[in-house]
């Protein structure tokens, strides 16, 4: 009888909250819009970096990225195409070069064999297409072209 005294609340405070709780209520990303769509492309490549961290240390290597393409890409909202400018001098770097976006989309994924955005890779196809998601659900098929000044 004791033990019952104790039971009866406890099963009544689990109940009360199982049932106070409402469903959850999933964000609406429908009224962000359409934005499927890339602000920027740049390659970069990675460069040792040795750094002293403390004094007597010694020093760490690491990698950084240095980015070579020319100035912003060129962005053809209409076509869904954005062109990459590289100088002949760094032409050289496509072979082991990455592809970096600036975008306010949910999410880009390659397709067609591209390489993974950020991660270094063979660029010297020159071409290369990725889908852009929106978080409404819409998405657009992007070309990347690179090219050679």
């Amino acid at each position: 009888m004791k033990y019952l005294n104790i039971k009866y609340p406890t099963y009544c405070i689990i109940l009360m909250l199982c049932f106070s709780c409402g469903p959850r209520v999933d964000l609406d990303l429908a009224k962000y819009g359409d934005s499927a769509f890339l602000l920027d492309a740049r390659l970069f490549r990675l460069e040792q970096a040795d750094r002293q961290i403390w004094e007597g240390d010694g020093t760490i290597t690491g990698a950084r990225r240095v980015f070579f393409s020319q100035g912003n890409a060129a962005i053809d909202n209409d076509n869904f195409t954005a062109t990459i400018s590289v100088n002949s001098a760094d032409a050289a770097f496509i072979s082991e070069a990455g592809l970096t976006f600036t975008h306010r989309a949910q999410k880009i994924e390659p397709i067609n064999g591209s390489p993974i955005a950020g991660v270094p890779a063979d660029l010297t196809d020159g071409s290369f297409t990725y889908r852009v998601h929106s978080a409404d659900g819409s998405w657009r098929d992007w070309t990347v072209n690179i090219v050679t000044d």
